[in-house]
């Protein structure tokens, strides 16, 4: 019976994806890091495609987003507890937040906007010039034409 050595085979292919997924990570590196506006409003871009909005220090929303060229895709996964009266500060995902909202009626019930968080994707042209980077949003729930924009520093 042949003996067959895989490991040779097994390091190549998992070089070859290594250096596949580099590439990938490369339009997004730009965007990796803190960037904060006048407002106090702070959007933290990771590595792993995931990123966090807080607020004077406090967290507010999270999820994941993708890059290509010039468009940043996010997607809302998480929001904080500490947004709401009534809550525990903690991250809550879609389905902990619609449970909560049942529980506690009254309170929450103005939150219930925010499910599906899918309704809560966005697209975003952005550009990044130095220490700045600049995000642009058209199209509202009230307005398809109106046009977000937001300016944010390096930190």
């Amino acid at each position: 019976m042949a003996r067959y050595n895989v490991w040779p085979g097994m390091l190549a292919v998992a070089l070859v994806s290594a250096l596949a997924l580099s590439g990938c990570k490369r339009e997004e590196s730009a965007l990796i890091g803190t960037w904060v506006d006048g407002a106090g409003h702070e959007k933290q871009f990771r590595r792993n495609g995931n990123w966090e909005i807080s607020v004077n220090g406090v967290p507010n929303v999270r999820g994941t987003y993708t890059v290509d060229g010039g468009t940043i895709t996010r997607r809302m996964t998480h929001l904080h507890g500490g947004l709401f009266d009534g809550l525990e500060p903690a991250w809550y995902s879609e389905r902990e937040l619609s449970s909560a909202i049942n529980r506690n009626v009254e309170v929450l019930f103005p939150f219930r906007i925010l499910l599906p968080f899918e309704r809560q994707t966005e697209i975003y042209t952005y550009s990044i010039s130095g220490n700045t980077v600049t995000f642009t949003h058209t199209g509202t729930d009230w307005d398809e034409t109106e046009v977000f924009t937001q300016t944010f520093t390096r930190r």
